[in-house]
């Protein structure tokens, strides 16, 4: 789902409880426009994050904010994925036990 902030998730991302959304993005995320539209448009289905500061599983749901660095503010944009699979040096590919640093991993995301 691409939105607007005010915008709210798609009805399959929503527990109701009495009428209110009880579910909340596991992750809130800045995402750089150039990354945002891929993954919106469903070319880019991965994402590299520092893994250090967040404890990523397979299940979460990422609330990813387009950030615009030039100009240093939230562009207003908004889409939620969910973290499919996770690829890190604990989680190693055939590679990425030497290749991937630590501190990062690579989420394998679908669009919400």
């Amino acid at each position: 789902m691409i939105g607007v902030e005010e915008d709210l998730r798609p009805e399959s991302l929503r527990k109701r409880d009495k009428g209110k959304d009880v579910r909340a993005a596991d992750h809130e995320l800045k995402c750089w426009p150039e990354f945002f539209d891929k993954i919106s448009s469903g070319e880019k289905r991965h994402d590299l994050r520092r893994s250090t500061d967040r404890d990523f599983k397979v299940g979460d749901l990422m609330k990813l904010r387009e950030f615009d660095p030039v100009a240093e503010r939230y562009t207003g944009r908004v889409q939620y994925v969910e973290v499919t699979y996770i690829t890190s040096s604990d989680l190693p590919c055939a590679l990425s036990k030497g290749a991937l640093h630590s501190d990062f991993c690579i989420l394998s995301i679908k669009m919400m």
